[in-house]
């Protein structure tokens, strides 16, 4: 009896250690399924996200290309232009470097060209009455042509960039600096311009971060940063009327896609001396010009535009003198194209910028940008 109530007891007591052990194991148990569970959660919601990045990630490439795909578009529409004599002639705002439309608009023409999942379009800005405030969207290209080429700066010339300035706003002194300094940052001798208002290797390397003077032609438009008496302040008004194209040859802007600041900036360089004219008759001879450019419908690039002919124009003899002195600076056909063209792709509208310029007799590009 003994030996059976010892057994009784001792498999009553691993019933009690087993009973014990189940109930911790079926709490380890609990917590891996929990923990799992929080693992799986959390897996998942990395999954999601990196799904989500892959597919921006896709959407963007898609969107770079769609805009790379405007840049070669631009590109036949130029070379189609090159092989047309009659329309490769003349280039101004309304139809820059391209055939002739035949009754089709730019915006028809460069406005949301659809392909695949998405599209790109080819635009710039038209600065209706030359204030922000009247500024538009226009569909198509832009002539790089039209602005000041600070490469081509000399003697003779140096005093379009001068005026430009003056036009921002600032000082003479300052506008000065900055003009005859660039003169001496892109010519290639070593002699300065100007004592009082141009700098060479002596002043560069007298700076607290010294550098040389390049004596070379700008590669990029920022370059001017580097140049004496240029702020960031100053080179963000003049930007959009400079260019660095073509990097060698004399200064020529096409009267038809200038703006009226370019336009204004060349009449005040001619002002006084041989013309016998004062500001105000320069300022009244581009005015006039702009007016009889913008042709009946008094807009800027539009299909009534008009070519530049100072015979057709109504003007008054120092007027007249002051166009007829700054002729020697026209030219009337695109060389370097502008190109800002935005790619989107459109399920998740993303989108990508790119800003180039085409020369027109081998279709390269000489700059681009994209963003």
């Amino acid at each position: 009896m003994n030996k059976l109530k010892f057994k009784k007891r001792l498999l009553s007591g691993l019933r009690r250690k087993l009973d014990q052990r189940s109930g911790i194991m079926l709490l380890v148990v609990l917590w891996m399924l929990v923990i799992l569970t929080v693992l799986s959660v959390s897996l998942g919601r990395n999954t999601n996200i990196e799904l989500a990045l892959t597919k921006h990630a896709i959407a963007q490439a898609k969107a770079k290309y769609y805009a790379f795909a405007g840049i070669e578009f631009s590109k036949n529409l130029i070379r189609l232009d090159s092989k047309d004599k009659q329309s490769l002639s003349s280039d101004n705002l309304y139809s820059c470097a391209v055939p002739n439309l035949s009754g089709i608009s730019p915006e028809g023409l460069f406005k949301r060209n659809e392909m695949g999942s998405g599209y790109f379009s080819v635009r710039h800005e038209v600065d209706d009455d030359h204030s922000q405030e009247h500024s538009r969207q226009y569909y198509g290209l832009s002539d790089e042509d039209g602005r000041i080429n600070i490469n081509a700066l000399d003697k003779n010339t140096v005093s379009i960039l001068r005026e430009l300035i003056v036009l921002k706003g600032l000082d003479r002194d300052v506008a000065n600096t900055v003009a005859f300094s660039a003169v001496d940052w892109v010519d290639s001798d070593t002699i300065v311009f100007d004592e009082s208002y141009g700098a060479e290797d002596d002043h560069y390397s007298s700076l607290d971060k010294p550098y040389h003077c390049k004596n070379l032609s700008l590669d990029s438009k920022e370059e001017m940063l580097l140049i004496r008496g240029m702020t960031p302040e100053i080179f963000n008004e003049i930007k959009d009327n400079i260019t660095i194209f073509p990097k060698n040859g004399r200064l020529l802007v096409n009267f038809d896609t200038a703006s009226a600041e370019v336009l204004l900036s060349i009449a005040r360089s001619v002002a006084g001396g041989s013309t016998n004219a004062e500001l105000s008759d320069a300022d009244s001879a581009v005015e006039k010009l702009i007016a009889f450019r913008k042709g009946d419908d008094g807009l800027e690039a539009t299909e009534d535009d008009k070519l530049y002919d100072l015979n057709k124009i109504s003007l008054n003899a120092k007027e007249k003198s002051v166009l007829m002195s700054i002729s020697r600076y026209r030219s009337k056909r695109s060389d370097y194209i502008n190109v800002n063209v935005v790619g989107v792709e459109k399920k998740n509208n993303i989108q990508s910028k790119i800003n180039a310029v085409i020369y027109r007799n081998d279709l390269s590009l000489v700059y681009w940008n994209r963003s």
